[in-house]
């Protein structure tokens, strides 16, 4: 996809947010595709989320006050708005098992582990995994076939969907769907469980159905969406890997929630008459 294209889709895809909800008084609008929350609703999160060392919270010193957590399409915004009544874990990093990179939750309930997304499925190419991965033993429970030759560059591991025993030619990084945040998440389960009965649920939040059918893009991006989902999900090797009796993961498909019905508590508690 064109840059052009790209910048295109996010234009549209925020106007459909703001147009998804009736939250929409003191937002600061950064550009066509940004928008923030003021000191107010800030001040709300910073407190909540005091205990937590978290980038989407920015510096006290930011003088434009893009914080992460205050953007209207953060995906931590909406989850934190999403279980704030149920005071889980929020943002838990654990270890996958390759040296000391780890994997961040965006909520843990117990052995149900939550991954939330939103403006991340029109942000573009996804991160590549690094080299040592391919020698990580929880990697190899993956099943798949690399080669420091065939599939090393730079550092990094290249290999396509086939590699992973899907039907499809792209590099597990050019997906909407971010296929490397999926496998790592799995090794960090199974790395931290040892064995124990878990869940790895996906939501992802998105405009209104409303808005997404005024946009032929918008509804093009979200069945292609769909179908990387149906075949990830449908992927043999990473159903072997969840059903190893070392691992024991539930992989249930993502969940779609319409941000319009997402009641905005942090908002009505900053501004309230």
């Amino acid at each position: 996809m064109s840059r052009t294209k790209k910048e295109n889709i996010k234009e549209i895809f925020f106007i459909a947010l703001i147009n998804s909800i009736k939250y929409k008084d003191h937002l600061k609008y950064i550009d066509n595709t940004k928008a923030y929350y003021d000191d107010s609703y800030l001040a709300i999160m910073r407190e909540e989320l005091k205990d937590i060392d978290s980038k989407e919270l920015g510096g006290a010193d930011n003088p434009q006050k893009k914080v992460k957590i205050c953007s209207l399409a953060s995906s931590g915004r909406l989850c934190f708005l999403d279980f704030r009544d149920k005071k889980k874990d929020i943002e838990k990093a654990m270890k996958t098992g390759v040296g000391s990179s780890t994997a961040k939750f965006d909520v843990v309930d117990g052995n149900i582990y939550y991954e939330c997304k939103c403006q991340e499925i029109v942000n573009g190419e996804r991160k590549r995994l690094k080299k040592s991965y391919m020698y990580s033993p929880l990697f190899t429970d993956f099943k798949i076939d690399l080669s420091e030759e065939r599939n090393v560059r730079n550092g990094e591991l290249e290999f396509t969907l086939q590699d992973l025993g899907i039907d499809d030619c792209r590099m597990y990084y050019e997906l909407h769907f971010n296929v490397k945040q999926l496998l790592c998440h799995l090794m960090a389960i199974a790395y931290g469980n040892k064995g124990k009965k878990a869940t790895l649920q996906y939501i992802i939040y998105t405009p209104a159905c409303a808005e997404i059918k005024k946009s032929q893009a918008l509804t093009e991006l979200y069945a292609n969406l769909k179908e990387e989902i149906d075949e990830i999900w449908n992927c043999q090797k990473i159903k072997d890997f969840c059903d190893r009796n070392n691992h024991n993961i539930s992989l249930p498909k993502p969940r779609f929630r319409e941000i319009n019905t997402i009641k905005d508590t942090v908002y009505e508690q900053a501004y309230k008459s």
